[in-house]
């Protein structure tokens, strides 16, 4: 019984990711992160979809800055996220047509902030990061697409950063990769 599942377990999954769309965005990105100033820094993310409009998304990111540099006073702060989500991309046929697509994103997962100053003792937290995320890609090939998002995300802390005020906008430039699966997204193709 156990081996039989185990085959119909591998199968099913085997016919699943046959007909989905993997993909790997690399980006750079400037993060607002409250009281731990506005950093810039680069990304990535993985996913795939679970239906043409919707994927299921990991997106990594990490921002630096540094306040005061080559001062006594020089304070290092960065700002790292783990995040696990949807993205949604409608049909949009005014969009399409042109080989752009909307995308949204909703996202959630933890994040770690630190506060390094030269002199002193370092302050840093492990939290929960929230973020939403929309954009539009440019279908370049259909294997390639660039893209542009801006979004906003929110932290929450319990100990070093309890009372901090840790959230603002993002901005993201990137290409996303297609990999695996077919996507048929013009008839013109």
């Amino acid at each position: 019984m156990k081996r039989i599942l185990i085959a119909v377990i591998f199968i099913f999954s085997f016919y699943i990711s046959s007909f989905a769309t993997f993909f790997v965005d690399v980006m750079g990105a400037d993060v607002n992160a409250g009281d731990l100033k506005n950093g810039t820094g680069f990304g990535g993310a993985l996913g795939f979809d679970i239906t043409p409009n919707i994927a299921f998304v990991y997106r990594a990111l990490m921002t630096s800055y540094t306040e005061d540099k080559n001062k006594p006073t020089e304070t290092e702060y960065s700002f790292f996220t783990n995040l696990f989500g949807i993205e949604f991309v409608p049909n949009l046929p005014q969009l399409e047509s042109l080989q752009l697509r909307w995308r949204t994103s909703l996202l959630i997962g933890p994040a770690m902030g630190e506060v390094a100053p030269k002199s002193g003792d370092n302050a840093s937290d492990m939290g929960l990061d929230i973020a939403l995320w929309t954009g539009l890609q440019y279908d370049l090939t259909q294997h390639i697409s660039p893209f542009f998002e801006i979004g906003y995300h929110k932290a929450s802390y319990e100990n070093d950063f309890e009372k901090a005020s840790i959230g603002g906008y993002q901005i993201a430039l990137g290409v996303r990769f297609y990999i695996f699966g077919s996507r048929d997204y013009t008839s013109e193709y």
